[in-house]
């Protein structure tokens, strides 16, 4: 059986020509199908901006029998992006690589970083995954609990109980775990790659920590990214156990009363705490085994596979800890 290889987004905001994106699709040519998109031009601090109120271009500059395959956009680097995802690829992207940036992404720039922004855009895309997985669990924990409660009369608390349950534990440990399959790996690829080819020792030879410079940027947007994910996981989940409850008889007034008796704005916020911590995990993984890489072709993918395990054993870990706090605490 022929092996699929995985399917890889590159784009940047310093342009297709810059040298740091070619560098990345030389190591990212080794790893998988590389299709790039990035701008045509220098994009640095457009942020999260799209473009609106002008016409986009989309040229493919790469020949028909060329392995790579290369677009290059008029707009932003997030239009790149979405260009990529809804419109280029038959198949959602396995990794999106968004650089290697020429300058720094560290402190407040993050937020200005047209090259953080396409990491973040690709973490969007994430929605349909974490949406679908957030649905079937509601449906299979309200299944199971109604399975037992019926033995003992007591459905109607089937409803209350998951979405306790949901908010507290599975919806930031469901969310948690899928970034880890995406944006740990991601994090680690890019930063393996940067490794790889001698650029963090350059950042070090110049006096520039990469602590400052790679990772903490990374960090923040793991913060940023991971509580949003968990509430629109919340709501999906809860959504389809409000659903699943219909088939026991019980509507949605009766379980949305039950849930607001049983769930208050202490259960939120310990949930969405729990996200943000999962979220410097999952992203401070990724970076650590970025900056572990070795030598060779496979470094990096042996990298972003460590990544993805070390997250997921930490996540568990960092789990255990916050439920052993939330018991002596009552938070």
């Amino acid at each position: 059986m022929k092996q699929v290889r995985p399917l890889l987004l590159v784009t940047n905001d310093d342009g297709i020509s810059a040298p740091g994106i070619r560098a990345l699709i030389a190591v990212m040519s080794e790893i998988g199908d590389v299709v790039v998109v990035a701008p045509d031009k220098p994009q640095s601090a457009m942020g999260h901006a799209i473009t609106i109120n002008s016409t986009l271009y989309l040229n493919k500059i790469s020949k028909e029998n060329d392995t790579i395959t290369e677009y290059s956009c008029s707009g932003t680097p997030v239009d790149c992006v979405k260009l990529a995802v809804n419109e280029i690829l038959k198949r959602k992207p396995d990794l999106c690589v968004s650089g290697v940036n020429h300058g720094s992404n560290s402190s407040i720039n993050v937020i200005y970083s047209g090259t953080m922004s396409a990491a973040v855009e690709a973490g969007i895309a994430a929605l349909p995954i974490v949406g679908l997985v957030a649905f079937l669990i509601g449906v299979i924990l309200s299944f199971q609990a109604a399975i037992g409660m019926q033995q003992f009369g007591a459905v109607s608390f089937v409803g209350p109980l998951a979405a306790l349950g949901i908010v507290r534990e599975m919806g930031p440990l469901i969310t948690a775990i899928l970034l880890a399959g995406r944006s740990s790996a991601a994090f680690a690829a890019e930063i393996g790659t940067m490794t790889v080819n001698s650029e963090v020792d350059a950042l070090v030879s110049g006096g520039l920590s990469p602590i400052r410079f790679l990772v903490v940027p990374r960090v923040l947007a793991g913060i940023l990214v991971a509580p949003i994910l968990t509430l629109f996981a919340d709501i999906v989940s809860i959504f389809s156990s409000m659903l699943t409850m219909l088939i026991y008889g019980i509507p949605f007034v009766n379980f949305y009363n039950g849930m607001l008796s049983a769930v208050d704005i202490e259960d939120i916020l310990s949930g969405l705490l729990k996200a943000t911590l999962f979220g410097v995990v999952v992203s401070a993984m990724g970076c650590l085994r970025g900056m572990q890489t070795g030598t060779g072709a496979a470094a990096v993918g042996i990298s972003a596979t460590r990544a993805v395990v070390s997250s997921i054993v930490m996540i568990v870990i960092v789990d255990g800890i916050f439920a052993f706090i939330s018991y002596k605490t009552g938070f």
